[in-house]
């Protein structure tokens, strides 16, 4: 994260990604965010250096190939909703839009009012 790197706070992959996506949240304010949306969203934000995480895992899978064995991989696909769900599952929560019966993705403890707030209390955007 160069922005942190500025600020002097080393942050892990994990912790950035967190963050982008909370910013990306932040631009649908209280409404929430379809779910189906969310990589269109990032891209937008975050343009093309900041990538979305891959929705595919590796698999090994073992494979009788005549008498010997060989490992192939295979990649599996993760609902969208599991990969949030594991990377960023204690900062996100996800309800179920009764009209839709998909997904809204929403910040669990922050708000555009809360950054808003703290920004005035801090003399404007970060330091």
């Amino acid at each position: 994260c160069s922005v942190d790197e500025k600020l002097g706070v080393e942050m892990d992959e994990e912790s950035c990604f967190k963050a982008r996506l909370i910013a990306v949240l932040l631009e649908y304010g209280d409404k929430g965010m379809d779910l189906s949306n969310i990589k269109k969203k990032w891209k937008q934000v975050w343009g093309p250096e900041e990538p979305f995480p891959s929705q595919y895992e590796e698999l090994d899978e073992t494979e009788d190939n005549c008498a010997d064995k060989a490992k192939r991989q295979k990649r599996k696909k993760i609902p969208m909703s599991e990969l949030l769900l594991r990377l960023a599952g204690d900062v996100i929560r996800l309800d179920r839009n009764s009209e839709s019966g998909g997904f809204k993705v929403f910040p669990k403890e922050c708000s555009r009012e809360k950054v808003t707030r703290a920004a005035v209390r801090n003399n404007g955007p970060c330091r």
